[in-house]
């Protein structure tokens, strides 16, 4: 099962392109993308996250650290990488606790390989995770039943 990324970014230009560089990459994932936080919890709620490209800014007066923190709500697993345009604002030790594994500043080299490199990195360490999680619920389950059996 590929996994789901979700692109938050109130700027309409700034969230196409990311969608539009993530489904041309070749990568192997569920992309999605919604202009602000209230539709990111709303999507959230219904389907599976893995990994999150938040906008540090989302102009409604909120922001990507505090979306992150509803979102974990939801999926306690989910990593973010932070796109800021004001990365001397941002809180890293903060942010790491939260999930926040990488930031990408869009006034320095924010290109689509710089972009799509973030998020490789990000999958190489969700995908391992991820597996472990599955296995171990499937390991759970099995013994479930055969409990029941028994």
């Amino acid at each position: 099962m590929p996994e789901t990324i979700l692109v938050v970014d109130d700027e309409e230009p700034v969230r196409k392109t990311f969608l539009d560089w993530l489904k041309t990459s070749g990568l192997s994932v569920d992309v999605h993308g919604v202009p602000d936080a209230e539709s990111a919890l709303v999507f959230a709620n219904s389907h599976p996250v893995d990994l999150a490209v938040l906008d540090w800014n989302l102009g409604t007066g909120s922001d990507g650290l505090r979306l992150l923190e509803d979102l974990v709500e939801f999926h306690p697993d989910i990593v973010a990488i932070l796109v800021t345009g004001f990365a001397n604002l941002a809180t890293p030790l903060e942010a790491l606790r939260m999930g926040v594994r990488d930031y990408l500043d869009k006034n320095q080299d924010l290109t689509r390989e710089t972009f799509l490199a973030a998020v490789r990195k990000q999958l190489e360490r969700i995908r391992p995770a991820k597996q472990h999680r599955q296995f171990t619920e499937g390991l759970r389950q099995f013994r479930e039943s055969v409990e029941k059996i028994l």
